[in-house]
């Protein structure tokens, strides 16, 4: 998988490939903790900016909230991912799993990418 390096005015802009939805069943979320089942070998990496969205109508009371988020774990050979409100900070953690109609999906969506570096004169 290739990593995605772009630039304007000096700065430079990481975005991993791969990345830029992913759409997820019920059944990829936890019913407790915070393991979010995403796919394998999709290139998410610590600290990456994720949105968490679900399909209208999906019952998510005590789920992983419907929010941005920063990937705090993402282990590529089993396709877990955990994330939190914070870079680096704790991941949050669910006490029910979300439910939603068969044929809808909840999404996690890369949002931006992250400057690593800046040029200047």
């Amino acid at each position: 998988m290739a990593t995605v390096l772009s630039g304007t005015s000096g700065a430079l802009y990481y975005s991993p490939a791969g990345t830029s939805v992913t759409t997820l069943t019920a059944s990829a979320f936890p019913s407790s903790g915070g393991n979010i089942t995403v796919g394998s070998q999709l290139g998410y990496r610590v600290n990456d900016t994720v949105t968490l969205a679900y399909p209208s109508g999906a019952t998510v009371t005590n789920c992983i909230a419907a929010n941005n988020y920063f990937v705090k774990t993402y282990d590529a050979s089993t396709g877990e991912m955990t994330v939190s409100t914070t870079a680096g900070g704790s991941a949050v953690a669910a006490t029910a799993a979300p439910t939603f109609l068969a044929g809808t999906f909840a999404s996690i969506t890369f949002t931006e990418p992250l400057v690593v570096g800046s040029v200047r004169e």
